[in-house]
């Protein structure tokens, strides 16, 4: 069953919207609750006066796009996810919405069953606390014996990139900085440097070269662990 759910959906298209609210509430067999805003300065007040555990986000919105929409609610240290919606394919417009602080976006038209499936997988991770097991695609991490399985098999990984690996999974479909990573694997007094670290990912990529999950490299601005192939 569907985690229970407050979700935002900044959207212009009143069809569009109205689809969107239909199949996700149905869907969750009426465990997600959508609120709406038809522009971005509403869903930007929306946004920041009440919590939600998602905001869907369209990209071109009267009054305030969805990159601005997204970056004036991080500038506030409003971290809910956000997923943009989005008619924009091009790479630059893909990072424009990670360096905003996007968390995940779909270019439009795009299948509902993908939204659902997208927003029950970040609903189930925001849910879950730290879990002693997890899976994140084919990869399998076991904390107590900081052990991470491919297919059922351990990887071989040195206690640091062990960390960078852990933090990955912690945090799929993301944009994650160098800083970020290193702080996050590491801590604020972690002598751990960039030059460092981008040894650590050439190794880490090569063992898991064989799953299903990749770290791609977003230029300028850091990395994001995903699917192969995914958007």
């Amino acid at each position: 069953m569907a985690i229970k759910a407050e979700i935002l959906l900044i959207e212009d298209d009143p069809d569009i919207a109205e689809n969107i609210q239909e199949y996700l509430t149905n869907k969750s067999k009426g465990q997600w609750t959508l609120h709406i805003a038809d522009n971005g300065r509403d869903g930007a007040e929306l946004a920041a006066e009440e919590d939600y555990a998602v905001i869907l986000l369209d990209v071109n919105l009267p009054g305030m796009d969805g990159f601005a929409v997204c970056r004036n609610l991080r500038k506030q240290g409003i971290q809910t996810p956000v997923i943009f919606l989005t008619a924009r394919f091009a790479e630059e417009d893909a990072l424009k919405g990670y360096e905003s602080g996007g968390d995940d976006y779909l270019v439009k038209p795009f299948s509902l069953a993908q939204l659902f499936a997208k927003m029950s997988a970040l609903l189930n991770r925001l849910n879950g606390g730290a879990q002693e097991e997890f899976t994140c695609g084919d990869l399998t991490v076991n904390r107590s014996e900081r052990k991470i399985f491919l297919a059922g098999d351990v990887l071989t990984l040195p206690p640091k990139e062990y960390d960078i690996l852990l933090y990955f999974l912690e945090h799929p479909n993301r944009l994650i900085s160098k800083e970020s990573l290193i702080v996050g694997a590491w801590g604020y007094d972690s002598e751990m440097t960039e030059r460092g670290l981008d040894n650590h990912i050439k190794n880490i990529r090569k063992a898991i070269q064989a799953s299903e999950m990749q770290i791609t490299t977003i230029r300028k601005l850091g990395y994001r662990f995903g699917q192969k192939g995914a958007q």
